[in-house]
């Protein structure tokens, strides 16, 4: 088990990236590059959103990591992604939300059943990435 905490991707030149942490309020003013509907980011952020009744400037979607980190450091806008998967990234610096969302990740197998070498590899890459 590891706990995880949103973050917003920002790049390195964009104004808000000198913040410490960033407000709903400065989320609900930047061009956003979110997880497409049905994520449980997405729906745990709308619910934020909607406490601090805030309406989001969504630019574009994507389910893919990898391309949300591209357009992150292209400039097309800011991210809210899990920490684990934008630390240290050259490009964009992650920072925090106020208030913050965290999230426990965990993972569970049957101990009594064979893994495969690919999905032992998997645990071990998950266990390697998600414990700190």
């Amino acid at each position: 088990m590891a706990t995880c905490q949103l973050v917003a991707g920002v790049p390195n030149d964009h104004p808000l990236a000198a913040k410490r942490a960033l407000s709903y309020a400065d989320l609900g003013t930047a061009n956003l590059i979110l997880m497409k509907e049905g994520s449980f980011i997405r729906s745990h952020l709308f619910d934020a959103f909607r406490d601090a009744s805030i309406t989001p400037n969504i630019v574009l979607e994507s389910n893919q990591i990898e391309t949300l980190k591209a357009l992150i450091r292209n400039g097309v806008g800011l991210s809210i992604l899990l920490d684990f998967v934008v630390e240290k990234k050259p490009g964009f610096v992650a920072l925090p939300l106020d208030p913050p969302l965290y999230y426990d990740i965990g993972m569970a197998w049957k101990k009594d059943r064979y893994v495969s070498k690919a999905a032992q590899a998997f645990i071990d890459f998950c266990r390697n990435t998600l414990i700190h």
